[in-house]
């Protein structure tokens, strides 16, 4: 079992705090988003289960969690329509891509609520949104209509009705909702399903998603249930894809400070955390799969440059201008907070830590997040004080052990422990503390100057940096005080 504690601890327990507020409450959830039927309610739901698994080890928080989760599952009857999902039925054939976007979050809640706690009939209800609505909707991608759209706000609307299709000033919405495709193939492993599944793919292949200006989101999304697809049948073609939309994105989509471009081509625009959690899991899955220490250098510094400057101190998370070279490296707020999508999102970000943080291999435990947390199965316990960005040092507190092991720990760029660059491997022979110094070094890296994976400014900028501060724990008037001493 894992339990994080410290700064990312506190960021979660922030963020399950704002899901608690009266804002995320049956009553107000059921009237959100008209335009985009079981968007809100669905992320809501699927943060909420995320939650309960980042709050692992602190059961009173998991309570609270679950309570409001089960309020809202309890008044999912009157919401759903009578075939099983959010919005209107359409009759005569028509498809919202909208509506496809919003239940997929709705049927991925589902799926991860059954996980969690058992519950058949949440799996009940998931097959029939797959059923009765994405399956008949795959047919209707072929047709999936590519022509110039009217721009859209931080949150999109219906812009336009051809070819069959409602469409969405977020071009390519319509492909978020393989997410859902994909989540449901993979929990019930219909043939049916795949069928639909297949559809889907084989018209987003034909598709240059860059040069059609896709919401860098949508596409994302996509890629992650094609990496699902590659879990779920064991083809290893899904997982070359994945790759090169991954790159693409990363070379043609992603700001300077690993934040994203909410449309491909658009660099005017502004970033949206929804998408910047869904690289982060991406640059997660891709190290699992390939080991490729790329990948998760990646995953440290979205973490760093990004995660954490997009959650705002209510727990919530906002959109910025994005940092690229046509903006002149500009980032400053664009919206407070986007309570209506990305500060759910951050949930499932909260979850993908709690579970990649330490994982088991031959010999011992690999420490993947340099985190303060606390670690416990049937053969180790231990407690490990890992944020160096702080601590300046990595100590390990063993109180049990049947055997001796190892713990490699996954250190900054240009760290140095035990006299060398690099990830540190403590041998661990008898209970008790082991501890390391250390140092991150500030180095230069692309005309920018990085303290770890931390960038500090641009190359060109002051260098002249005071202590580096966790604001987390600072009141407002504390951090006034801070930012004054750093001036």
């Amino acid at each position: 079992m894992i339990t994080l504690q410290g700064e990312i601890k506190r960021r979660i327990d922030r963020n399950l705090d704002r899901l608690l507020e009266p804002l995320y409450s049956f009553a107000s959830a059921k009237t959100m988003s008209p335009d985009w039927p079981g968007d809100f309610y669905g992320r809501e739901m699927l943060s909420l289960v995320s939650l309960l698994q980042a709050e692992t080890g602190d059961k009173k928080r998991q309570q609270m969690a679950l309570e409001r989760l089960e309020e809202l599952y309890k008044g999912l009857d009157q919401c759903l329509n009578e075939k099983g999902y959010f919005g209107p039925i359409h009759e005569d054939g028509l498809v919202d891509e909208q509506q496809l976007a919003g239940n997929s979050w709705f049927l991925r809640a589902l799926i991860e609520f059954y996980r969690y706690s058992g519950k058949k009939d949440a799996l009940d209800k998931a097959h029939r949104v797959m059923e009765n609505l994405l399956v008949p909707a795959s047919y209707h991608y072929a047709d999936y209509p590519l022509g110039e759209r009217k721009k859209g706000e931080v949150s999109g609307s219906l812009v336009d009705e051809t070819n069959g299709w409602k469409l969405s000033s977020d071009i390519g919405a319509a492909f978020l909702a393989f997410d859902g495709f994909s989540a449901g193939y993979e929990a019930m492993k219909e043939p049916a399903f795949l069928d639909a599944c297949e559809r889907v793919l084989s018209r987003f292949q034909d598709i240059d998603f860059v040069a059609k200006q896709f919401q860098t989101h949508a596409t994302l999304t996509c890629c992650r249930g094609i990496y699902r697809m590659c879990q779920a049948t064991g083809d290893e073609r899904y997982l070359a894809w994945v790759q090169e939309i991954f790159h693409l994105y990363c070379t043609q989509g992603m700001s300077e400070d690993y934040a994203n471009i909410n449309w491909f081509g658009r660099p005017e625009t502004w970033t949206e955390p929804c998408c910047i959690v869904d690289s982060w899991i991406l640059a997660k899955e891709l190290y699992t799969s390939t080991k490729d220490e790329r990948y998760l250098k990646l995953y440290h510094r979205i973490l760093a440059n990004s995660i954490r400057t997009f959650q705002r101190d209510n727990g919530g998370a906002g959109c910025s201008t994005c940092a690229t070279t046509a903006t002149n490296h500009t980032m400053k707020e664009w919206m407070y907070e986007a309570y209506f999508c990305c500060t759910m999102r951050l949930g499932e970000g909260f979850k993908e830590i709690q579970s990649f943080a330490v994982q088991k291999q031959e010999g011992g435990y690999e420490v993947l997040n340099p985190f303060d947390l606390r670690y416990q199965d049937e053969d180790v316990s231990f407690r490990l004080e890992g944020d160096v960005y702080h601590h300046h040092k990595v100590k390990v507190i063993v109180s049990k052990m049947n055997i001796p092991f190892m713990i490699s720990l996954a250190l900054p760029t240009y760290a140095v422990a035990q006299g060398k660059e690099g990830n540190v491997t403590l041998k661990i022979d008898h209970p008790g503390t082991y501890e390391v110094p250390v140092k991150v070094m500030r180095y230069e890296e692309d005309g920018f100057h990085y303290y770890g994976d931390m960038i500090l400014a641009k190359k060109d900028g002051s260098s002249s940096y005071g202590k580096l501060v966790d604001s987390s724990t600072l009141s407002k008037d504390e951090l006034q005080k801070v930012v004054q001493k750093l001036k």
